[in-house]
């Protein structure tokens, strides 16, 4: 499957799940069923799966670091930028539509956490993006004060806000591939989404959305299409060419990214 992307195409093996980019096969990094256990919304089928070897070593997704030609390297050096392709089969986690992890970004020197910009390069995705409460100067993981939901299809981007931890769920049945560029070497938080079982919100069959009941405080969801959120419509992106192209050529147009 040929994935168009400007100066940067690549090809997607749905038979071997192999993400290969300028002719070289990418090593990634994946996520199987047994890593995703604790934050299922169906803990039936949870504890099935870790009961079976085979469904437990089942990979559904598959993370690429760091993709880029190598005549970009010393631009993406330069700007402390790191560009990633994440690829999600269709599945469902029992009653749930398949997901990431879910995570929050560290705290950058100003106190607030590095922001993400992403793109849907192939299929449809829904974000699901969620902010805390801080309280005493401290983030309360069981306290939420904002959760949206955006729905995003090839072509759509979607910036997430310093402080806001996401998911990203395929609620469709082909192949969702996404890019993304941030600082080059923050780390995700996987601890406060895996203390609570997951996100806020869970998304299942039919895209029924619903609560987490361990969170003590959460507010209603807010649904909205990609091409209408709000923090990605202000960054005024080129609309014609693809980030990675985008940011060749205009790195610093994407200061953005730092808090």
């Amino acid at each position: 499957m040929k994935i168009r992307n400007g100066s940067l195409p690549m090809e997607w093996d749905e038979r071997e799940n192999w993400l290969t980019v300028e002719g070289e096969r990418l090593e990634p990094a994946v996520r199987t069923v047994g890593d995703m256990a604790e934050v299922l919304a169906d803990a039936n089928y949870a504890r099935a799966a870790l009961a079976s070897e085979a469904e437990k070593s089942k990979v559904l997704y598959y993370m690429h670091r760091n993709v880029h030609k190598a005549e970009d390297e010393r631009t993406l050096s330069k700007y402390r930028r790191r560009y990633d392709v994440t690829v999600i089969p269709p599945a469902m986690l029992g009653k749930e539509y398949v997901k990431t992890v879910g995570h929050y970004h560290e705290l950058s020197r100003k106190g607030v956490s590095f922001p993400e910009l992403y793109e849907v390069m192939y299929g449809a995705a829904h974000f699901l993006i969620f902010k805390r409460r801080r309280i005493a100067g401290k983030d309360v993981d069981d306290r939420i004060q904002d959760a949206i939901l955006i729905e995003a299809v090839a072509g759509d981007r979607v910036f997430v806000p310093p402080d806001y931890g996401h998911v990203m769920i395929n609620p469709t049945k082909r192949v969702l591939v996404t890019n993304n560029i941030v600082e080059w070497k923050f780390k995700s938080l996987y601890g406060p989404v895996g203390k609570m079982a997951g996100a806020p919100y869970f998304e299942l069959a039919g895209e029924k959305t619903v609560a987490n009941e361990r969170f003590a405080e959460l507010p209603p969801l807010s649904k909205i299409k990609a091409k209408d959120y709000s923090p990605t419509i202000s960054l005024r992106l080129d609309k014609v060419s693809v980030i990675y192209d985008s940011f060749a050529r205009n790195p610093e147009k994407f200061s953005f990214l730092e808090p």
